[in-house]
């Protein structure tokens, strides 16, 4: 089997959780009306929560990958075009109303709300959440290229350091 199907096969039978895309756990503080500053006093209680490595210890048996999710995405919005986004980028393809086709009050799937014609072309699905196209490449770039810490390259070497590929 060459490291290409070997890697197709690994991926197939793997668990792969990417995290709340499109929204976070601030966002019903926001929504809520809690005020930008009290929110940020508790990014860094947040942060020691997740670190990876107090994670790492609690479940040795388990492979924690960091995605960097923000500069995966970022070539999406600076280049669209090189990556067939001609609809818009920050323009939700489900949506109603305004220069981005979105209004909160009118959600995707609401009688009033429009769907255009080829999401393909889009990033923004309905003005929160990606299209699938945009979820693609994104997870590509994660999976293939340098956007996560260890590397699933280095992760999925053959000499069995860290799975077994029998």
């Amino acid at each position: 089997m060459d490291v290409h199907e070997y890697h197709k096969k690994l991926l197939g039978n793997s668990l792969i959780l990417l995290g709340e895309i499109g929204g976070n756990d601030y966002n019903h503080a926001f929504f809520g009306g809690v005020s930008t500053e009290s929110i940020q006093d508790l990014v860094p209680y947040v942060v020691n929560i997740i670190e990876l490595k107090q994670i790492q210890k609690l479940y040795p048996h388990a492979k924690i990958i960091y995605a960097d999710y923000y500069n995966a995405v970022m070539p999406l919005y600076h280049s669209p075009n090189q990556f067939g986004f001609t609809g818009g980028v920050l323009r939700a393809c489900c949506g109603w109303g305004g220069t981005y086709n979105y209004n909160s009050s009118v959600e995707c799937g609401n009688p009033l709300a429009s769907v255009c014609d080829d999401p393909s072309l889009y990033m923004n699905w309905d003005g929160i959440h990606y299209t699938e196209a945009a979820y693609k490449l994104i997870f590509e770039s994660v999976i293939e290229g340098s956007y996560s810490f260890p590397s699933f390259e280095a992760l999925c070497n053959l000499d069995g350091k860290y799975f077994n590929h029998k």
